[in-house]
């Protein structure tokens, strides 16, 4: 009987660190990842208007989802890994 209750605590640990994973998957930039307007992507890059359509067409820069028939917009993890790639580039 010493056996099973000693393992029991043990198991409890394994699916409260499962569960603890799990639940900060969820909570991980993909998951809540939100939509930037066209004004917010041009105020964090700096472009203009023509630049960020230059850098899309040119594939240097992440495409505008649509969002509804008159709406798009970009993913912020997708701005924020091209942000990084940029830093990353000046850095070395």
């Amino acid at each position: 009987m010493a056996l099973v209750s000693a393992a029991l605590p043990e198991e409890r640990k394994a699916r409260r660190a499962e569960a603890a994973r799990v639940r900060k998957e969820d909570l991980s930039v993909n998951a809540l990842d939100r939509f930037l307007p066209r004004a917010e992507v041009l105020n964090v890059t700096g472009f203009s208007d023509t630049t960020l359509w230059r850098e899309i067409r040119a594939k240097r820069f992440p495409p505008a989802v649509p969002l509804s028939k008159n709406r798009v917009g970009w993913p912020e993890s997708a701005v924020r890994a091209w942000i990084a790639d940029r830093l990353q580039a000046v850095a070395g």
